[in-house]
């Protein structure tokens, strides 16, 4: 089944989930890196608690590093941590805000299942580390949330992504609609179970 490919950046496509599902309760962000796509997803979907996840951790699975001097050593990663996690609790009033600085593996099972209205992946982009996290993701999401991911192209300058086999792949096995946003950051985005589809 081919992607359906809609001429909208990610951040219009925060526009569109927002006005398509209203009232957003949880929606999280899986790899936030320096806070600046979780900002835009707070501002844009207002949901009543937001989540970003990172570990800001070296370790030898993850080599796709968008910037080499934070992740040249484990204190320059600490740093960019404590800044993040203070830009993330402004981000929302009242506490509606916070960052758990876990892998995702772990991160995920603080949350029950079909419990998430909104979750964007954007963390390990090798196929079988994202083949795991849409994975895991999609049990926690309600039945016709969202589900969507960044990087929805072969590689980096750095390295080839496994992102494109992975989703294509999920989406295969689980008879699940595709779309995907133009650059830059195309974005997939999965509805689940086929329900509430916008696209």
């Amino acid at each position: 089944m081919l992607p359906v490919y809609l001429q909208v950046t990610r951040h219009q496509l925060m526009s569109m989930i927002k006005q398509h599902m209203d009232n957003i309760d949880v929606a999280i962000e899986v790899g936030t890196w320096r806070g600046d796509f979780a900002d835009a997803m707070c501002r844009i979907l207002d949901p009543n608690k937001f989540y970003a996840i990172d570990p800001y951790l070296i370790y030898d699975e993850y080599t796709d590093k968008p910037d080499m001097n934070e992740f040249s050593n484990q204190e320059n990663l600490d740093i960019l941590a404590e800044v993040t996690i203070q830009r993330v609790n402004m981000m929302l009033p009242s506490g509606r805000s916070s960052l758990l600085r876990e892998k995702s593996c772990d991160a995920v099972k603080h949350f029950e299942n079909d419990s998430l209205d909104v979750v964007y992946l954007d963390a390990n982009h090798k196929y079988d580390e994202v083949l795991k996290d849409i994975t895991v993701w999609y049990e926690k999401v309600k039945p016709g949330a969202i589900l969507c991911g960044d990087d929805y192209i072969p590689g980096s300058r750095v390295e080839k992504f496994g992102v494109i086999q992975a989703v294509n792949d999920f989406c295969y096995k689980n008879n699940l609609k595709l779309a995907v946003t133009g650059r830059p950051n195309p974005t997939w985005i999965l509805c689940k179970h086929n329900k509430n589809l916008f696209f």
